[in-house]
């Protein structure tokens, strides 16, 4: 059972009492629904927001962020500067980021695919991490492939075989054989993208096919099946 989200959005309601927080890890396998689930806890905690990739440039990542009109001087200095294609040191830059998030709380930042950023990127998330606890009502929520040392992790795990039938047949909306059911979590082992690319794959295959009335089964010898 994908328990994931409901701890990290217990987690982060400290957020909307403006109560400092650590950063959070939602980590998994490629297409366990990190980033789906992420932007699901998002949306069901009432507070302002900002995804992004965590390979977004830094001057993508101060842009993302409404230029509040409270801002001291001296952040608003670096983020000008950095608008200006001038070199801004890290640490001036989480210093400034620090003093936006502050202004817009309370507030999450969400970094995705984290294990696809370079270790400068890689650098600032940690020290943005760090200068968290003594924030008030800034969140910061990431997503990729491994936990981290040091960050409250939690990993998503596959579906159960009744999860994994409830969400094909809500895929469909409508009710499917249970060997087709079956032949799918066999082979996908839970993982939601996989389970979802078989799903369409049989589809295309005419494994799955629909009457007008119902949903039918039927592997065909021809059918070639890939492993994703």
């Amino acid at each position: 059972m994908q328990k994931a989200p409901v701890s990290i959005h217990k987690y982060l309601n400290a957020v909307l009492s403006k109560r400092p927080v650590q950063a959070v890890v939602l980590w998994g396998e490629p297409g366990i629904g990190k980033t789906h689930a992420a932007q699901a806890i998002l949306r069901e905690t009432p507070c302002r927001s900002f995804g992004l990739a965590a390979t977004t440039p830094d001057l993508g990542l101060a842009q993302a962020l409404p230029r509040p009109a409270a801002l001291s001087p001296q952040a608003q200095r670096v983020l000008t500067g950095l608008e200006k294609g001038q070199t801004i040191e890290t640490s001036r830059l989480v210093e400034a980021l620090c003093t936006a998030l502050s202004e817009l709380a309370p507030v999450i930042l969400h970094l995705d695919d984290l294990h696809e950023a370079r270790p400068e990127r890689l650098e600032l998330v940690r020290r943005l991490a760090q200068a968290l606890p003594k924030l008030r009502g800034v969140g910061l929520l990431l997503t990729g492939r491994a936990a981290l040392e040091g960050f409250q992790s939690f990993e998503l795990e596959r579906l159960s075989r009744e999860e994994s039938d409830a969400m094909l047949t809500a895929h469909l909306n409508a009710a499917l054989p249970a060997e087709g059911l079956e032949w799918i979590y066999s082979r996908a082992l839970g993982n939601p993208l996989f389970s979802l690319e078989y799903l369409t794959y049989l589809s295309r295959q005419g494994c799955f096919w629909f009457d007008g009335t119902r949903w039918h089964w039927q592997v065909h010898p021809e059918a070639s099946f890939p492993r994703p």
